[in-house]
């Protein structure tokens, strides 16, 4: 982890912080989609450009602002991305959300939980509530941001869902929550482990992206980059959708070094929960997600 990211989270910290994450999004987007003034976002972008967050353009992602991300950039801004627009949406998950009963009195683990804002809603009225991320970036921001939202930062361990196994004991947990990260991983082993994690009774609740996800972001890839990681994910949809595997190559990106990311059909994930003993349950959300639980008998 970039050292750089003490000194951002002491920004974050800082009175103007809303402000920084609001001026990091705009940027990350490429557009002003906040309410900040031109004296506001130019004093932020010079700090920005001191943490080296900002580059002059001519590599990586470039902003409106004839500026670029660097790779320390990048991750900010998708976590200012994310907090931003949790805000702007009341503080409240968008729909498909899981049912209160389901949470309440639980123990609760949210797989790929990102900064951890969804175990900050689940908080309030879970017996416990632990998370799982691979970047320690998205950690210790969150811990900040927990602190901003003025509550107790949850408790999030560091790791893959491909190791549930070696982080958590069998049967230890009633609610498993994963939101828009499974597709990114070896599925069928992450569901494998997190159904040895639930206690009988539990629920295992995914929100994916469908094939159509996959295939739009194909079509809108500009770049050759672009459409060489949209083809093999539409590639390895089908071959997961046949074999039940995935196809993956280790190519040095932003998240992760070993890209496996793989959109099956709605059927695929319904045999797949029943045939490890769960029955699949669909809940549509969009044309690009849709949610799938089931509870372990």
């Amino acid at each position: 982890m970039d050292d750089s990211i003490f000194a951002v989270c002491d920004t974050v910290a800082g009175d103007s912080g809303f402000q920084f994450l609001q001026y990091m999004r705009d940027v990350y987007l490429g557009r002003q989609v906040s309410d900040l003034t031109a004296e506001e976002a130019d004093e932020i972008g010079h700090k920005a450009r001191e943490l080296g967050l900002v580059v002059p353009k001519g590599g990586g992602r470039s902003d409106m602002m004839g500026l670029a991300l660097s790779a320390s950039g990048y991750l900010v801004g998708n976590i200012s991305k994310e907090y931003c627009n949790w805000v702007d949406n009341g503080r409240v998950m968008p729909p498909p959300r899981p049912s209160e009963e389901w949470i309440a009195g639980r123990d609760v683990l949210d797989l790929g939980c990102s900064i951890g804002r969804w175990l900050w809603e689940f908080k309030p009225y879970a017996r416990s509530v632990r998370g799982l991320e691979i970047r320690k970036e998205y950690i210790e921001i969150g811990k900040v941001l927990a602190q901003r939202e003025k509550m107790t930062p949850p408790q999030v361990f560091h790791g893959c869902m491909e190791e549930l196994d070696h982080l958590f004991p069998p049967e230890s947990t009633d609610f498993i929550f994963c939101r828009l990260v499974i597709n990114h991983v070896s599925i069928r082993k992450a569901i494998r482990n997190m159904i040895a994690l639930l206690r009988r009774g539990g629920v295992l609740w995914l929100v994916v992206e469908s094939f159509g996800c996959g295939w739009g972001k194909l079509c809108k890839n500009g770049g050759i980059k672009g459409r060489v990681f949209g083809g093999f994910g539409v590639v390895n949809s089908l071959v997961c959708e046949l074999t039940g595997r995935q196809l993956n190559f280790r190519y040095r990106g932003r998240h992760q070094s070993a890209h496996r990311v793989a959109y099956p059909s709605r059927r695929w994930w319904k045999s797949t929960f029943e045939a490890m003993g769960i029955e699949g349950h669909i809940i549509e959300a969009s044309d690009e997600t849709f949610c799938i639980w089931g509870r372990k008998e």
